[in-house]
């Protein structure tokens, strides 16, 4: 298993909760989005919240026997706004997260958060101004890169040796996802 087929589940999630979303009165454009859109850019920013919460509200204040499932629902708002942003996946960010000596959690949780913060920062056409500008398509998508290296750094500071390690806790934390769903959760 790999970034590939994260991904490919991730979509079919994404095409799962969407018409929850849209009961719920959520903007759910299309993906990829147009970067330059407006309200593209704000459920981009919606789903960096997201992340945004899970990072810093759920890995950090989660006792350390719930650490490893908290970073894998992490990682599930990284792979959304990566799709949803339509990031590359050639080659996968998260390659070379899984060397060297293991970092520690709470420094790999600020790199993540600080990754997640310049890549948003990037995204300039909010819904108060009156010109729209262009994204610089390269800087975003670089920080989108680098936010995925973070997140595979932030797996492996709780224990998750590889890419394909980390695919097999996604997919068990899917299963949970989609019975919730199913549940009405």
């Amino acid at each position: 298993m790999s970034f590939d087929s994260m991904l490919a589940g991730q979509r079919a999630l994404m095409a799962l909760y969407a018409p929850i979303d849209r009961r719920n009165h959520v903007h759910v454009p299309e993906h990829p989005v147009d970067l330059d859109d407006r309200l593209a850019q704000i459920r981009l920013k919606d789903l960096a919240w997201g992340l945004n919460e899970e990072l810093m509200g759920e890995v950090l204040s989660a006792p350390e026997s719930m650490r490893l499932e908290e970073v894998v629902d992490a990682v599930h708002f990284y792979l959304e706004l990566h799709l949803t942003a339509g990031g590359s996946t050639d080659p996968s960010p998260m390659t070379y997260s899984f060397q060297g000596d293991r970092p520690a959690m709470r420094p790999a949780v600020g790199d993540a958060a600080s990754y997640l913060a310049l890549t948003m920062h990037a995204l300039k056409n909010r819904p108060w101004k009156q010109e729209l500008r262009e994204t610089d398509r390269e800087l975003f998508f670089g920080r989108l890169q680098g936010l995925g290296f973070c997140m595979g750094r932030l797996a492996y500071s709780v224990g998750i040796n590889s890419e394909a390690e980390l695919a097999e806790r996604y997919f068990e934390k899917q299963q949970t996802n989609l019975r919730r769903i199913r549940d009405g959760y």
